[in-house]
């Protein structure tokens, strides 16, 4: 018995012996060994047998000897059956990989030979030598030929694994296993709200980290949300960019929002943008007048940051309020005693929007209201 690619010799005592002949039978009978790299001292009473392959565990050796005085004389021993230890050998193993973090990851060896045991070690980014992992944590089968991490850490980016495969004779070691650990998908600068004239396409823009990123943006309207595809409204679906080609005001109020995934093994973990809403102005124009109502605008949809105001109503110690789309009051004053009492109206903290000029008498009655656009 002797280890893979160690040395070994078989030996023979026989009186009267004057030659001799090793034998060797591998499953299909016995054929003569000869003198090579393997063997030597093949017609002597000690056969030598060089770095033992593998390939004879089992077989079996045996010598003829012939008599010194007549070589027709012939004795054979009895046959002795060759074992061999077989060196661990790492045959297969997992080859570099590249995943996301906190997500399950496994690597794994196949071996042959008399393996004893299985010991995985580590080397993290930046440390000079490799060491042992320990299983507990995120870590289980560190001594087997399996390696699991449950939710594998992005601290391992940049890490190095490897296996030492171990047997009776000699152990073998995997190859270095490259581990590169990227971020979750994630969604980084959510899409902003977007306010645009009819008939003017929105463009909705979203920023995300991952690798490999695939977006698929949905839509939206009251609460209900739906995958869209690329058609004559819309394009950019599956990208950080979508447009909506020539909105209508029936369009106005519809939200949007992007799932972002990775691939492979990174799509286990999407992230969903928060809403964006889709603010439809109306058609631009020099100025709007509710004769009805008795006001005027100038310009509506406002696109700097003034607008003048002219009221038809003689009464006195008017008011107005500026209301946005849910009622809150973000703007108020006093309008003049003049004629028409004419205003000039700052709008520069106002944002893109619609809004209603709301004016009331002196006891806080509203008198009359009209919509106007912030661009």
């Amino acid at each position: 018995m002797g280890c893979e690619d160690q040395n070994t010799s078989f030996s023979v005592t026989a009186s009267g012996a004057g030659g001799y002949q090793w034998q060797v039978d591998n499953g299909s009978g016995y054929t003569n060994i000869t003198n090579n790299s393997t063997f030597s001292g093949a017609t002597t009473s000690t056969l030598s047998v060089n770095n033992i392959p593998f390939s004879l565990d089992g077989a079996n050796v045996r010598c003829i000897m012939t008599n010194s005085c007549s070589a027709s004389i012939k004795d054979t021993s009895d046959p002795a059956t060759v074992t061999v230890i077989g060196n661990a050998k790492v045959t297969k193993q997992t080859g570099d990989l590249t995943t996301c973090e906190k997500i399950p990851t496994k690597f794994g060896v196949s071996a042959t030979g008399a393996v004893s045991g299985y010991r995985w070690q580590v080397l993290q980014k930046g440390a000079s030598s490799f060491t042992d992992v320990m299983n507990g944590g995120v870590y289980s089968g560190a001594t087997s030929d399996s390696l699991a991490i449950s939710q594998i850490p992005a601290t391992m980016d940049g890490a190095y694994l490897r296996c030492i495969v171990s047997s009776a004779c000699k152990a073998d070691t995997s190859d270095s296993i490259k581990v590169e650990v990227q971020p979750l998908p994630k969604v980084v600068q959510d899409p902003p709200n977007v306010s645009v004239i009819h008939g003017s396409d929105a463009t909705f823009v979203i920023e995300a980290q991952g690798l490999n990123l695939t977006y698929r943006w949905q839509a939206g309207y009251q609460g209900t949300y739906s995958f869209i595809n690329n058609n004559a409204i819309y394009s950019g679906v599956d990208n950080d960019t979508l447009v909506v080609s020539k909105v209508s005001e029936a369009q106005n109020g519809f939200t949007y929002r992007c799932i972002i995934s990775g691939k492979g093994n990174c799509a286990a973990d999407p992230d969903t943008s928060s809403v964006a809403i889709l603010n439809v102005l109306p058609p631009l124009s020099i100025a709007t007048t509710n004769a009805e109502n008795g006001i005027q605008l100038y310009p509506n949809p406002v696109t700097g940051t003034e607008m003048t105001v002219t009221i038809n109503n003689s009464s006195k110690d008017l008011s107005y309020k500026v209301i946005n789309t849910v009622g809150k009051v973000v703007a108020e004053g006093s309008l003049p005693n003049t004629a028409n009492h004419n205003q000039t109206i700052s709008v520069d903290g106002l944002s893109a929007g619609v809004y209603t000029f709301q004016v009331s008498n002196k006891n806080g009655t509203k008198i009359s209201s009209i919509q106007f656009s912030k661009l």
